[in-house]
């Protein structure tokens, strides 16, 4: 039986990075589509979509908010236990929140481009 993602390992321009379970990538793929339709369905309309990963870091010594929130053009991997990569460049931070109880640090990072690797073409047969 073929792995299934259940952990993704990200790493800030290289550096591996403590994450918590739960990261999100939103966005890859380039686009989002709406169906069309008046009296019929007459086809789509496309979007650019936002590129935006949502993950948590354990906080403690080494790990610094205001180094995450400074980062405005950074390389950020976001690499599934399954095989496929995920590459953000030009990437951004939007957001840096420490969560004390929670022992984290919340995030939210933007991007310009992501690039796929490491995945099989589930589209053909």
């Amino acid at each position: 039986m073929a792995a299934r993602t259940g952990k993704a390992y990200i790493y800030i321009n290289g550096v591996l990075q403590e994450a918590m379970a739960g990261a999100k990538l939103d966005g890859v793929g380039g686009s989002t589509r709406e169906l069309v339709k008046g009296t019929q369905r007459y086809g789509y309309s496309e979007e650019v979509s936002d590129i935006k990963l949502t993950c948590s870091f354990a906080h403690g010594p080494g790990i610094s908010v205001e180094a995450l929130n400074a980062i405005t053009d950074g390389v950020v991997q976001f690499e599934c236990d399954s095989g496929p990569i995920f590459t953000l460049t030009d990437a951004f931070n939007m957001t840096a929140d420490l969560d004390v109880a929670g022992h984290k640090v919340d995030c939210t990072f933007g991007a310009m481009d992501s690039q796929e690797a490491g995945a099989a073409d589930s589209t053909s047969a």
